[in-house]
């Protein structure tokens, strides 16, 4: 049966962290439950510092929500947007406590990476009325560089991939 962290009561998280005393990955003092928050099932108890990374690390494999990266996920992207590597060395633990290999984690890493650098067009209806904060917004076709398509002098312009431009 799996434990689910939603359903623990607080007298239940302190008796698993009773049971559970040491960081699963570290040793340290476990003083945080872990749970996989895509499906809520407890993973283990850990330090502070463990469940931080581990969860800045499972944020970067999802596409963020809401304002943007946790700042350790957003860190090793813009590494990777650099460099098209990132120095994991500090994770070495972390990858087998999550069930993934170190390339494994890369991949995906970079799936989520080429999701980001994705640019669409975005389009709202036009009213008398002034643009509010509310607005409905729709996603519409996705761009494409046009230098790639059309040649030197207009790099960097981007337009909708089913738009025909003509010179």
């Amino acid at each position: 049966m799996k434990l689910l962290y939603s359903q623990m009561s607080d007298k239940e998280k302190e008796k698993y962290r009773s049971w559970h005393p040491d960081c699963a990955i570290c040793g340290h003092v476990a003083r945080s439950i872990d749970h996989d928050h895509e499906t809520d099932i407890v993973r283990g108890a850990l330090c502070q510092r463990c469940n931080s990374q581990i969860g800045s690390l499972e944020c970067a494999l999802r596409l963020p929500k809401g304002r943007g990266f946790q700042s350790l996920a957003g860190d090793l992207h813009r590494a990777y947007a650099q460099t098209g590597t990132m120095d994991l060395s500090r994770f070495t633990n972390d990858f087998p406590y999550l069930g993934i290999t170190e390339d494994e984690f890369i991949r995906r890493l970079a799936a989520v990476h080429a999701q980001l650098n994705r640019r669409f067009i975005y389009w709202t209806e036009i009213t008398s009325v002034p643009l509010a904060s509310d607005a409905v917004w729709h996603k519409g076709a996705m761009l494409r560089t046009c230098g790639s398509v059309f040649g030197t002098g207009r790099e960097g312009r981007t337009f909708p991939s089913d738009l025909q431009v003509t010179e």
